[in-house]
This record gives structure tokens, C-alpha cells and sequence, in this order.
């Protein structure tokens, strides 16, 4: 009888460690997808479109359709929300940065030919104190217990003004 009292934690600390694992993973492979499918979509048009002034929570705002004026955001927007799980990877979105400052439109010109996106996501761990373990302590994560996903994806314009 002892052994289970000492066996059951153990077994479902690592179980529990392995779904969190999952998670994590599942989360990052749709942050890529969404954020490559971003940066193409600002290459073929041309132009990454506004900044968010808020880079907290960028999808929350999101009207259903791209606008022209928000291009490379309102498509990563769009993608998440496709993806399954979208919603709580849309809601632990902490930051969004697209190349440029906010309010800033970025059109592609022979000088500045790429577009790029950054993204940022904190994923709540299930196991207590796991996630401030295994992200190392740092504090740029919103959440306590919660693992710190960042993403960072780049394309070249397709279409060149100026």
C-alpha cells in the first residue's frame, strides 16, 4: 500500500507534465502557422498595414474580415481563429509586434523589403509551479505558472513600391 502513495504523485505529476508539454507544443505549431500566414499575406499585398496601438490582446477588435489598413494583423487574427484551440491562444496572446511602431504603416519599398511579425504567448501550465519552473522564472510572462511561447516569422514583398 505505501508504494501507491508514493507511485500515484509521481505518475500523475509526469502525466499531467506530459498533456502541459502537449499543449505547449500544439500552441506553438499554431502560432507558426497563423504568424507565416501573416507575413505572406503582407508580402503579396505589399504593405504590413497599421500597428495595433494595443499590443496586448491585438485579436479582440477583430471584425470577421481583413481590412486593407490592418493587413498582416487582421490575417493572423483570422488564422487563429480557425485553428482549433484559436480562442485560448487568442486570449493568452500578451504581445504582437509588427514590424514598425505602433500606429506606424509599413509599405514595402526597396529600402525595406521585408515584412516581419513577432508574437508572443503565455500558455497556463496545469501542473502548479511547473511553468515558472521550466520557463525559467522570467517575469515577462502575464500569467503566474504559465509558459512564455515566442514566435517570430519574416517574408519578403512580393510587390515593391515606391
Amino acid at each position: 500500500m505505501i508504494e501507491f502513495v508514493i507511485v500515484f504523485p509521481i505518475a500523475m505529476a509526469f502525466l499531467m507534465l506530459s498533456i502541459d508539454v502537449g499543449r505547449v507544443y500544439m500552441t506553438a505549431n499554431s502560432l507558426q502557422l497563423a504568424t507565416s500566414r501573416a507575413v505572406r499575406a503582407g508580402a503579396i499585398y505589399g504593405a504590413a498595414g497599421k500597428t495595433p496601438q494595443s499590443e496586448t490582446q491585438p485579436c479582440v477588435s477583430y471584425p470577421g474580415s481583413v481590412r486593407e489598413d490592418y493587413v498582416v494583423l487582421d490575417t493572423f487574427c483570422s488564422s487563429l481563429y480557425s485553428l482549433p484551440g484559436g480562442g485560448s491562444i487568442i486570449s493568452g496572446t500578451t504581445r504582437l509586434k509588427i514590424s514598425g511602431g505602433p500606429g506606424e504603416t509599413q509599405i514595402c519599398s526597396k529600402s525595406n523589403p521585408n515584412i516581419k511579425i513577432e508574437a508572443t504567448v503565455s500558455v497556463a501550465s496545469m501542473v502548479p509551479g511547473a511553468g515558472a519552473l521550466l520557463s525559467g522564472g522570467s517575469s515577462d510572462s502575464t500569467l503566474p505558472g504559465s509558459w512564455s511561447v515566442y514566435l517570430q516569422s519574416a517574408a519578403v514583398c512580393e510587390v515593391v513600391t515606391e
